[in-house]
């Protein structure tokens, strides 16, 4: 133990110093504030919604900055397993669904168009579609939503 303090020690580091550091690390992510909006009234940080009907399941949990969704998004079956996950950046998103017992079954890239009253969202680009068995078993091009090529991988 007393080693481990003084390599500890030599990089700079206190033992105070790692309890106060691990201490306030986890007091911000246990007192982190939720379902919050801005000084404009828009959804920004993290949002958990759960299923209606007093289950006590998580729906999604999604971040938003200025109302608008960003980073990593996630959104949940009545099980609680992962349903699809969205990974923004800028206006891309890669998309990934998964089945109910956490298989996945189709992933993608799809773009968002903000520019416009209404949000525009699309497939774009490659989609692979998976058995149950995670084998490739499709592969589908798309242009602004439209289906352009599709390949059969058991062809």
């Amino acid at each position: 133990m007393v080693n481990k303090i003084k390599v500890l020690y030599h990089l700079g580091l206190t033992l105070t110093g790692i309890l106060f550091l691990s201490i306030g690390l986890s007091g911000q992510i246990l007192h982190r504030k939720i379902n919050t909006l801005n000084s404009a009234g828009e959804k920004d940080g993290l949002w958990i919604t759960r299923f209606p009907g007093g289950i006590n399941v998580i729906s999604s949990r999604v971040h938003y900055k200025d109302g608008n969704e960003k980073g990593v998004c996630k959104y949940y079956h009545p099980n609680g397993v992962m349903r699809i996950k969205w990974r923004y950046f800028e206006n891309r998103i890669r998309v990934k669904y998964y089945g109910e017992t956490r298989q996945l079954e189709l992933k993608g890239w799809s773009m968002i168009d903000r520019s416009t009253v209404q949000i525009h969202y699309y497939w774009h680009g490659k989609w692979k579609y998976f058995d149950e068995n995670r084998k490739l078993i499709n592969i589908a091009n798309y242009e602004n939503g439209a289906e352009v090529q599709t390949h059969n991988s058991n062809d």
